[in-house]
């Protein structure tokens, strides 16, 4: 056994010693692959970045085109934009050219504002930027303005379709060296070029390499592809595999990575990995003829226990060093003892099937009940003696009884059915819902006697998800009603919006009051809001104090409709009364009143009044913004309420007259009722 075991391990180890020469080859050719991907996808990401910093230029230079000091003439204030704009992007400058090709404005220091020369690559920037109207980037070249190596990004500013400027912002090398640097600095070489192939930035080599031509292989790469892997020394001579990409503006950038440093660790790999596997071998054989000796010893033990195992005698299980021998030498104890232990799995299974809460039936191949446990029972309602021997259809209304027919089909063809919901009935004709996992019962001879049937109520789950169902379908719908108004007041306020920061800061206060509405009402479960409650929620925001902000009226509850038209009102309200009214003098006040009134036809009406007192003296607006439409129009349509709107000197005066269907004077005791069913619900 030892020689066999050993010329076994020998037989296996050449052909794996094979397969796992094979396996490097394949593992050094993934890792070269994962390389030039690696390179790739930095390279792509460089390619990103350098596109993101010039639209980031570009960004600045198209924000001060639209500067109102530019199309004035201001020449002193568009500087000071300028200088501010600046301090995004550090190391940066500025200049203004004319179309007579004069600096008329630079940020830089020291600055002669002239006619500076300019190169060809800038004369066709700017003659391109001008001809299609969109900024664009020259090569680096020496600038006049700052005496150095820099690229520019010319953006062209017209007014009534003529040329009026051109702003002209420079992209400093170093910012781009700083970028590389700190982003993909280590050991490899990282470089941007531009169109003509000189060097915007390299690590390392900045200083020394800026503005010179990139290796010959590098322009030979570019001319074959715009992006790539390619092989080829760098312009100090040293073999390296680079990966490149060319930008939207027609630059790249390169990452390349000495192939010494890739080819060393190959090497050492492959050394390794031979020693290694010629030492396995020699061990395994060396294991081999040792395991042979003990197996000799091992299978004469097992060779005693079966010959007991025959003679009638009780064998004990030993535990081997090996696996296989201890499996036979409990299949040599289990022998003796297996009527014990099939007596104690009789017992066991029927203790479990009497204390289970599912009930567990079993059947016949043609639907017959033979077993019915006391859960079985709780469930339909019948007692063993009344179902056993009787057909399990009757458990069954007419119109599933065809379920009955397809599982007892699956149970022939030997098919175990999973747990699947259906409803049956109770002994009172009741439906209960119930989910079954039926499956066949064999004989010795595998043939397919019956089946066991597994039947657990869940009624109870049915009613959680349909209350899930309902919940999920009214949170849609809030969700669809909130994104309806906030869309009417992003597109409302577009309209009227003078600039993308007055936008934005007015968007968002407005939204922020929809969500004051909308946090007090998902806390009433949205059954309401209290109107005194809404009115301080909405107005703590603007901080009056000092007894500015007067609130009085009756307990009254209003609708969510109500709820939020009002909400938006009254911050409309307060938002004009500290820029123009009450709130914006030191002495002014607030006041906001409600109260109920009986109309004509016997039924109420909601008064509710804000007036201003204190302030400047008001005269009507000019221009009617999307404030007006809140106050007035929508509150009006969404609450069919009549609102009037008074710019009496002493004070704006504001009183809306709401319809009983969006307010109810109830208590706080109801309030909490509502609130309850609807959390109920």
């Amino acid at each position: 056994m030892r020689q066999l075991l050993a010329i076994l391990v020998l037989c296996s180890a050449v052909p794996i010693l094979i397969l796992a020469a094979l396996m490097l080859h394949r593992l050094v050719q993934h890792e070269r692959l994962a390389v030039r991907t690696g390179l790739m996808s930095n390279a792509s990401s460089l390619a990103a970045l350098v596109d993101k910093e010039i639209d980031m230029h570009a960004a600045i230079a198209s924000t001060l085109a639209t500067s109102f000091a530019l199309d004035s003439g201001d020449l002193g204030t568009f500087r000071m934009q300028a200088e501010r704009a600046l301090t995004m992007v550090p190391g940066t400058w500025i200049s203004l050219i004319d179309p007579a090709g004069d600096v008329v404005m630079a940020t830089l220091p020291g600055i002669t504002l002239s006619k500076p020369p300019l190169s060809k690559t800038r004369l066709d920037a700017k003659s391109k930027a001008l001809a299609t109207g969109k900024p664009q980037v020259s090569d680096i070249e020496m600038d006049p303005l700052i005496n150095r190596l820099a690229a520019v990004i010319v953006f062209p500013v017209f007014k009534a379709g003529v040329s009026q400027y051109s702003i002209v912002m420079g992209l400093d090398p170093d910012r781009f060296h700083r970028l590389i640097r700190d982003k993909y600095g280590g050991r490899t070489i990282v470089a941007i070029i531009d169109r003509q192939r000189r060097f915007v930035a390299r690590d390392p080599g900045h200083e020394t390499l800026l503005g010179t031509l990139a290796s010959t292989g590098w322009r030979e790469a570019l001319d074959r592809s715009p992006e790539g892997v390619a092989e080829y020394p760098t312009v100090e001579g040293t073999p390296s595999l680079q990966a490149y990409v060319t930008t939207r503006e027609g630059w790249a950038v390169g990452i390349a990575y000495p192939t010494e440093l890739l080819e060393g660790p190959e090497r050492r790999l492959l050394w390794s990995m031979s020693l290694l596997g010629l030492t396995l071998t020699l061990i395994s054989v060396a294991l081999a003829l040792g395991v042979g000796r003990r197996l000799n010893g091992v299978m004469s033990a097992l060779v005693t226990s079966a010959r007991e195992v025959g003679r009638g005698e009780l064998v004990a299980s030993e535990a081997y060093p090996i696996r296989e021998a201890t499996a036979i030498s409990e299949a040599l104890h289990k022998a003796s003892d297996e009527l014990s232990r099939r007596e104690l799995a009789t017992a066991r299974l029927a203790a479990i099937v009497s204390s289970s809460s599912d009930a567990i039936l079993s059947k016949t191949i043609d639907g017959t009940v033979t077993s019915w446990n006391s859960a079985a029972e709780q469930i339909f309602g019948y007692t063993a003696e009344e179902m056993i021997g009787q057909s399990v259809r009757r458990l069954i209304p007419p119109e599933l009884q065809h379920e009955e027919d397809a599982v007892l089909a699956r149970i022939r063809a030997g098919e175990k059915i999973e747990s699947f919901d259906t409803v049956r009935l109770h002994k009172d004709l009741r439906a209960i819902n119930v989910a079954l996992t039926i499956s066949p019962i064999c004989d010795t001879s595998g043939n397919v006697i019956g089946a066991s049937k597994n039947v657990r109520d869940i009624t109870e789950r049915k009613k959680v998800q349909d209350h899930l169902r309902f919940v999920l379908h009214e949170l849609a719908h809030r969700s669809k009603n909130q994104l309806a108004i906030i869309q009417s007041i992003v597109r409302q306020t577009a309209r009227g919006a003078t600039s993308l920061f007055e936008f934005q800061k007015t968007v968002g206060e407005r939204i922020q009051c929809l969500a004051v509405a909308v946090d007090m009402l998902v806390t009433e479960n949205w059954t309401g809001a209290a109107l005194s409650k809404l009115v301080r929620r909405q107005l703590e925001a603007f901080d009056v104090g000092d007894g500015r902000l007067q609130v009085k009226g009756p307990d009254v509850t209003v609708s969510v409709e109500a709820a939020q038209a009002i909400g938006l009102a009254l911050h409309e309200l307060a938002t004009n009364s500290v820029k123009h009214g009450a709130w914006s003098a030191t002495g002014g006040v607030v006041t906001i009143c409600w109260n109920f009134e009986r109309n004509a036809n016997g039924t109420s009406s909601l008064r509710l009044r804000w007036q201003e007192r204190g302030g400047p003296v008001v005269t009507p607006p000019t221009r009617k913004g999307f404030g007006h439409v809140v106050i007035n129009t929508m509150i009006a349509q969404k609450l069919d309420a009549v609102v009037d709107m008074a710019f009496e000197p002493q004070g704006v005066c504001w009183t809306v007259i709401i319809p009983i269907p969006h307010f109810t004077n109830d208590s706080l005791e109801e309030r909490d009722r509502r609130r309850a069913d609807a959390a109920s619900r």
